[in-house]
């Protein structure tokens, strides 16, 4: 690409065009940056791509600086800088978006009331559940004291005197 951008007479590509391509290069890929590191070592491209180097030219940021390229690269612009969407959303807080932390935390506090809401309908059930057997247990004891009444009147219906005095609950 130096060749073309130094010798724009032998060239094929028009000397703006190489230029507005370089700069797009610089612009989407720029050297030494992390980002454009590891993408070039995942693709075996490091050297080759390296190599073509930056032509001296300067990181134009500006989308009006481009000609050519100017609708793809705020295409590409907008894709990038859209809000993410789906599960995304809710694994990354965009600090240049105010709603993406208040998207972040309704959703987690959404699902933790959700949490709640399932833990309190089985906390619900299970009390119910208990409250069945207590009645159950109540009937029984209830049950268990009408028989003990009854022991306690035989009992007191066996002694004869007794019995007289309380004629109403014992059979003469």
């Amino acid at each position: 690409m130096l060749n073309h951008i130094n010798h724009p007479e032998t060239s094929p590509i028009p000397l703006d065009v190489a230029e507005e391509l370089m700069d797009t290069f610089n612009l989407l890929f720029p050297q030494f940056e992390p980002p454009t590191k590891t993408l070039l070592k995942s693709l075996d491209m490091n050297e080759s791509f390296l190599a073509l180097g930056s032509c001296e030219r300067d990181r134009f940021l500006h989308w009006n600086h481009y000609t050519y390229w100017r609708k793809n690269i705020l295409n590409l612009s907008q894709v990038l800088n859209e809000a993410p969407q789906g599960a995304r959303q809710l694994l990354r807080v965009d600090n240049r978006d105010k709603h993406s932390l208040l998207n972040v935390v309704l959703f987690w506090v959404s699902g933790m009331v959700a949490i709640l809401t399932i833990v309190s309908t089985v906390c619900g059930a299970w009390a119910i559940r208990l409250a069945i057997q207590a009645l159950d247990v109540s009937v029984e004891s209830r049950d268990i004291s009408l028989k003990g009444v009854e022991v306690a009147v035989a009992q007191l219906c066996a002694d004869e005197e007794v019995a007289r005095k309380l004629a109403q609950y014992c059979a003469l």
